[in-house]
């Protein structure tokens, strides 16, 4: 959905009705930079597919495959057909790098790379399914208390939000996260304009 307002064919009536013009320029400014950074991470492993002896059009098919961990190929052997250890390496490292939430890439290219850094719950969560999702909250913008099933980590990208948990209220600034665990009763009250990057992990 954020994607869509840059490509001007819709979801544009939904964002004015959901939070007005300021949430539409930011979705905007979002979808513009998830654009360019899968365009870059696309071109970078076409070149790097390139250089280690991958025929041109193969390279860019097999990069646009990677980096979106499609699993398509041009061949029936898919990657083993160039029988070459450098690039099973350089597919392996697109897709580790195409398992990265792409608004973080901005993030590191101003030198954040605690953000990256930070410890997450992906080693333990094998057997669940993470669901990700970008949310955008003007200021003053409020979540009631509810309920989610999933174990949830809340990671705030900008901005600043109160969340009110059972134990007391607790204030979230940018690149901090919490963990909550499943059905923990939360809510949310934005104290500046603020995006936060919830990842669900339903079992």
């Amino acid at each position: 959905m954020a994607v869509l307002p840059v490509l001007n064919i819709g979801g544009m009536q939904i964002f004015r009705i959901q939070g007005g013009d300021g949430s539409l320029r930011r979705s905007l400014r979002v979808g513009a930079t998830i654009l360019k950074v899968y365009a870059g991470l696309t071109v970078a492993l076409a070149v790097a597919l390139w250089a280690a002896g991958m025929p041109r059009f193969d390279a860019v098919v097999h990069a646009m495959s990677t980096i979106s961990t499609g699993g398509f190929g041009t061949t029936d052997a898919s990657l083993g057909s160039f029988n070459s250890p450098t690039i099973d390496l350089i597919a392996c490292m697109g897709m580790v790098l195409g398992g990265i939430p792409y608004l973080l890439f901005p993030q590191l290219a101003r030198g954040r790379w605690r953000t990256i850094l930070l410890p997450t719950p992906m080693s333990t969560a094998q057997t669940e399914l993470p669901v990700k999702a970008v949310v955008y909250d003007r200021n003053g913008a409020e979540i009631a208390e509810h309920r989610v099933p999933g174990k949830i980590i809340l990671h705030c990208l900008e901005g600043r939000v109160l969340l009110g948990l059972e134990q007391g209220a607790t204030d979230l600034g940018a690149n901090q996260w919490i963990y909550l665990e499943g059905s923990a009763p939360h809510s949310l009250k934005a104290l500046e304009d603020t995006s936060l990057l919830l990842t669900i992990f339903f079992p």
